[in-house]
């Protein structure tokens, strides 16, 4: 079975294929806007060991608040479903993450332009779900 962190490093490293964002394997304590978290959610451990395990993670994108019109307008570009800036795209890329994964691809996402506070920062966030198995 693939270790956690190993899935954590291979999203981040998908993240990291998209221009001018700032991928980070784990929460940032000051993040650098724009970037990306990966954060492990859960994983749905299967019955039997010849069957892959489902790893859930939620992806925060943070983006500077101090344009909210700005900042939402670049947020939607990491939520559309193709383009340079697409999450999405970026998984599906490679959704083996480097071969560590038998796929990985974006469930959905929420929380949709939510003022976060990290650290002494004040950034607008949103969730992106991405489901692994491995």
């Amino acid at each position: 079975m693939t270790r956690l962190g190993d899935l954590r490093k291979g999203l981040k490293d998908r993240l990291a294929t998209i221009s001018g964002l700032q991928p980070y394997a784990t929460m940032p304590a000051n993040p650098q806007t724009p970037s990306a978290a990966v954060i492990p959610r859960s994983v749905t451990v299967p019955l039997s060991w010849d069957q892959d395990a489902t790893y859930r993670f939620a992806i925060w994108v943070y983006v500077n608040s101090q344009d909210f019109t700005r900042a939402q307008s670049s947020i939607d570009e990491y939520l559309s479903v193709d383009g340079p800036k697409s999450i999405e795209a970026a998984i599906e890329a490679d959704p083996s993450l480097g071969g560590i994964a038998q796929s990985a691809h974006v469930t959905g996402w929420s929380d949709y332009a939510q003022i976060v506070e990290i650290g002494d920062a004040k950034v607008l966030g949103c969730r992106i779900d991405v489901e692994c198995m491995a």
